[in-house]
């Protein structure tokens, strides 16, 4: 229900021509990120709860931002946390930062680590993260994993196409 009410959300958008509010979209994936607050690292409901994140991250963005590794790092590092709604903006806000400097990027030809909204949104994720009691190293690996994500992003690799094979007769 949460998903279909998502996409109707993004349909009545599109319709109307006008962009999705930050402040919609950062509640719908705090919402997914909330359903964590109450599960452990072993529990079976984590991987959905981070189905329905990884999915609505992935219906902003043409390209897939977050892994199965990510999805992983994420749940493991916010599993059974004190989760609110004020408590995941700072990094969900952070996330989108990450996700929107790595298209500027991209569309600017521009180095990552020279990206100011870059460096700002990836300190802002790892201070959201230590405020919501995570790890030390679930955060070091959910850092990783974000910076990765990015750079994947503002600098795809393009394989060439292997000529095609010659029957030598």
């Amino acid at each position: 229900m949460k998903t279909l009410s998502l996409g109707l959300l993004l349909v009545a958008m599109t319709v109307n021509a006008q962009p999705i509010g930050d402040d919609a979209i950062v509640t719908r994936l705090n919402l997914d990120l909330m359903a964590l607050r109450s599960l452990s690292v072993g529990s079976p409901e984590r991987s959905q709860a981070m189905g329905r994140y990884a999915s609505d991250i992935n219906k902003l963005y043409p390209i897939g931002f977050v892994t199965r590794d990510l999805a992983y790092a994420l749940t493991s590092a916010l599993a059974g946390k004190g989760l609110s709604d004020d408590t995941l903006t700072p990094l969900t806000r952070a996330t989108l930062g990450i996700i929107d400097s790595a298209f500027a990027c991209r569309t600017d030809s521009s180095d990552l680590r020279n990206s100011v909204q870059f460096r700002a949104s990836i300190e802002q994720a790892y201070h959201a993260l230590l405020a919501l009691d995570a790890s030390a190293p679930n955060t070091r690996v959910v850092m990783g994993l974000l910076f990765r994500a990015a750079d994947r992003i503002a600098h795809p690799i393009v394989r060439p196409i292997p000529p095609a094979h010659r029957v030598n007769r």
